[in-house]
């Protein structure tokens, strides 16, 4: 019995950590948006990373790290690594909390509690690790001046002034409440019809 769930898991580690990876290194599925500067490429890895958390974290750690090696190994780093550990940062902050927050009792209740932790939690994360770390990777990595990337911020967001708070305020956090929200309307109504795992009254 032990042996089959350890088989379940790693399957749906496997088969998750396979969608997340082709969503997160297929360009075709990569993004820009007009209202934000030409490197931030929107794509929805975090997707198969929370539908993981509907299982436990093991699923959500498993399944994130697997999309992290692969990008890391496969295609190569032009950040090394760097970059796929800031991705790999913001998914565990993104999924973590609802894979905590159902993993003994799953009620509606303490799904939305999970979702909400994780979506402030990211934003959080994502904008300190942005102006602490990546911004400056970045830099370094394609040789850019600050006054470079502060005018590909400026030629979004006029009122962006440096590339640290007033950054974060205007690039950093409206680029991950967007992206989040993407992920949020698919997983949502997905999720709610998966009542095997939520939504189950008699689950102590």
């Amino acid at each position: 019995m032990k042996n089959r769930k350890t088989i379940l898991m790693m399957a749906r580690i496997g088969v998750l950590g396979a969608i997340a990876t082709i969503l997160y290194c297929a360009p075709f599925l990569q993004f820009g948006l007009p209202f934000f500067p030409p490197y931030m490429k929107m794509h929805l890895d975090d997707l198969p990373i929370i539908f993981a958390a509907m299982f436990g974290p093991i699923e959500v750690i498993g399944t994130a790290l697997v999309k992290t090696l692969f990008k890391f190994i496969a295609p190569g780093s032009e950040t090394f690594g760097i970059g796929e550990f800031g991705d790999l940062i913001m998914s565990l902050s993104l999924s973590l909390p609802l894979a905590i927050a159902v993993l003994k009792k799953k009620t509606l209740k303490r799904y939305f509690v999970g979702l909400s932790i994780g979506f402030a939690l990211q934003l959080v994360v994502s904008f300190f690790l942005n102006m602490l770390v990546l911004l400056p990777v970045y830099m370094f990595v394609y040789d850019l001046t600050e006054a470079e990337l502060l005018g590909l911020a400026n030629s979004v967001a006029p009122d962006v002034k440096d590339l640290y708070f007033s950054y974060g305020l205007y690039i950093s956090l409206p680029f991950n409440v967007l992206k989040s929200a993407i992920v949020f309307a698919v997983f949502i109504p997905s999720s709610l019809t998966m009542k095997r795992y939520l939504l189950v009254k008699n689950n102590k």
